[in-house]
């Protein structure tokens, strides 16, 4: 089968990663705010986020970023990640997309490609449910300003990224997403 943009596409959906049952927990009262908690979020729509692979493309290669977080309870100090946020008040999910890399790496580009990739989960330790839109975002400038989500990061070829990205998924996904990043820029 040729690698074309439709037949990448053709299963651009995945559902929820499966949650472990719930399980309510009896006090002497009734049922404890955890499972109130659980019961809530299971009900509540997912809320929308934007997940950006920033890349720029040197002598005819590819680069990808990886941005190292700020440590916080529950990660891996070693993790890499990729670029992303919550989309709250814009008025378009690319619009979120520029956003969050002008506010992550202080870059500001107009050089945007939809993935045609949403990600439906649910976070394993809040329990909230959340659709994540995929973007590739280009980027010239070599210039990056980290905000203070971030403490470093790595400018790495394809291999290195996909093996380096902390992704809770099948990776082959990001591999597509990648792909689609190629075939866009006649580069593949």
């Amino acid at each position: 089968m040729r690698d074309t943009k439709e037949n990448l596409l053709k299963h651009n959906r995945f559902g929820n990663r499966p949650l472990a049952p719930a399980k309510p927990v009896i006090s002497k009262i009734g049922f404890n705010t955890k499972s109130i908690y659980f019961a809530i979020m299971q009900a509540m729509e997912p809320y929308d986020k934007v997940f950006v692979i920033v890349y720029r493309v040197i002598n005819s290669s590819f680069e990808f970023l990886s941005l190292k977080p700020n440590p916080e309870p529950g990660r891996n100090t070693d993790d890499y990640v990729i670029t992303g946020g919550v989309e709250v008040y814009d008025k378009s999910f690319e619009e979120a997309a520029l956003r969050e890399v002008a506010e992550e790496i202080g870059v500001k580009s107009n050089n945007i490609i939809s993935l045609d990739y949403t990600i439906n989960y649910t976070d394993h330790i809040t329990l909230e449910k959340h659709a994540e839109h995929c973007f590739g975002v280009k980027v010239d400038d070599d210039k990056i300003v980290l905000n203070f989500e971030h403490i470093d990061y790595r400018w790495l070829n394809k291999d290195d990224f996909i093996n380096t990205i902390w992704w809770d998924y099948d990776k082959s996904i990001l591999e597509k997403m990648i792909k689609i990043i190629e075939m866009h820029e006649g580069l593949s």
